[in-house]
């Protein structure tokens, strides 16, 4: 699907509710466009005015009543469906900004991740009001390290997970919102230490490939997926049922590096990789969903690897080619979207 050219934009966070897809744009704000992919509104407007949000990078919707919630330093912006402007809550005295926005069976996790700043809380949920319903102190405080921890959040079924850099669990808080672990990572003396690396640009990114760094993860019915980074980029792919793991790794091709992702060997397409929410489910069945180049794309049409390659469906290589050659290079991303077998 083609985005909107209404203005050009390199779209961020992604979030796909009911009939709207809603994504925050650099010097734009948050816009909401249609499933068609037409440009519907911008929920209101970046700035530093009443009503109005300086960052609005993590946000999230209300599918039942389409008010969105973003995520704007030491507060909350709440806005109604129509992109009007409803009301804010200041969450300044839980200490420093937080790094996310949730909603989870309709109250609100706010996550931070765990640095050498290290923060008072883990996370915090609040009710759509404001009032604070729970909280969990962060007991992890002997870090000093100057690489900040990446946190890493998402929702499968009615429970929302997270991890960070600096810990082996991945934690599962569920809709009454206790928590628990639901899975430890197990890499030994290759996790990433909580002490200080080189400050010496070559020699800081020599220690960093001695360690694994987990960055996206999600959760579908039948696989656990991790992407990670252990000298090169990976993904591994856990069967939750066989328990078998599949990996696929970086490549190059020549001089130019390739992006790690899923092979792509319906259409002889670009890989599928991994974005921010890249696993939705709707009416029951579901669906990875990620952004394309335009450029990148025609690019790949035009190399031998697509021309040579030999998918499952040829007739879909077609549709693709044809479906390529009709967008320009400096065109708006692209959604592209994959539904997993049941």
């Amino acid at each position: 699907m083609t985005l909107d050219n209404k203005y050009p934009f390199v779209a961020g966070w992604l979030q796909i509710k009911g009939n709207s897809i809603y994504f925050n744009i650099k010097d734009s704000g948050i816009v909401q466009f249609d499933r068609q992919g037409k440009m519907i509104r911008n929920i209101g407007r970046k700035g530093r005015g009443p009503g109005e949000y300086i960052y609005g990078i993590y946000f999230d919707v209300d599918e039942k009543t389409g008010t969105i919630y973003v995520l704007d330093g030491k507060q909350i912006k709440i806005y109604s469906k129509s992109g009007r402007y409803i009301k804010n809550i200041p969450i300044e005295q839980y200490g420093e900004s937080f790094d996310g926005i949730h909603l989870l069976n309709s109250h609100l996790l706010i996550p931070k991740t765990i640095s050498g700043f290290y923060p008072k809380y883990n996370w915090i949920i609040l009710d759509t009001l404001g009032h604070l319903i729970k909280k969990k102190e962060n007991t992890v405080t002997s870090i000093t390290a100057n690489t900040g921890g990446v946190l890493n959040v998402y929702k499968f079924q009615d429970n929302m997970y997270y991890s960070n850099w600096y810990d082996d669990s991945v934690y599962c808080i569920l809709p009454n919102f206790d928590y628990k672990v639901s899975y430890v990572y197990n890499v030994g003396e290759k996790r990433l230490p909580r002490t200080s690396l080189s400050t010496d640009p070559s020699t800081y990114m020599k220690q960093m490939g001695q360690y694994v760094i987990h960055g996206d993860l999600f959760e579908t019915n039948r696989f656990l997926v991790l992407d990670y980074r252990f000298d090169k980029n990976s993904i591994a792919i856990l069967d939750k049922i066989n328990k078998k793991v599949y990996m696929n790794y970086h490549k190059e091709n020549g001089d130019r590096p390739m992006i790690c992702g899923i092979q792509n060997d319906f259409d002889g397409g670009i890989m599928f990789r991994l974005h921010d929410n890249s696993y939705f489910t709707e009416n029951n069945i579901e669906y990875l969903i990620g952004l394309i180049d335009p450029f990148e794309l025609k690019s790949h049409i035009s190399g031998i690897e697509f021309k040579k390659s030999k998918p499952k469906y040829p007739e879909k290589k077609d549709a693709l080619k044809k479906f390529a050659h009709g967008i320009r290079e400096t065109d708006n991303q692209i959604l592209m979207m994959i539904r997993l077998k049941r």
